[in-house]
């Protein structure tokens, strides 16, 4: 068991079989449906992104197209998703 601080979370990215739960010096892997980790995060600091990917709004230092930055990731925005980030962010 760990201990996580919310704020050290960057994102969260679901592969087949386990979510890896990425922290500023670490990764955790955990077996856990997205949609139940995703409430176990508070909505006012993370959004997602894509159907594979949770963010922590704070850690987002660039939003390009089709991908966001968060420290040396490129995480995909899926079509589905990117109006309400532009929303979430106030970005017109």
């Amino acid at each position: 068991n760990y201990q996580v601080e919310l704020s050290d979370i960057l994102y969260l990215e679901k592969d087949a079989n386990h979510i890896t739960i990425c922290l500023k010096d670490k990764n955790i892997f955990v077996r856990e449906n997205m949609g139940d980790i995703f409430d176990l995060v508070p909505a006012a600091d993370f959004i997602r992104v894509h159907k594979s990917y949770v963010v922590a709004i704070r850690h987002i230092t660039m939003i390009e197209a089709h991908q966001l930055i968060i420290g040396q990731a490129k995480i995909p925005i899926g079509s589905t998703y990117r109006e309400g980030l532009k929303i979430r962010l106030g970005i017109a």
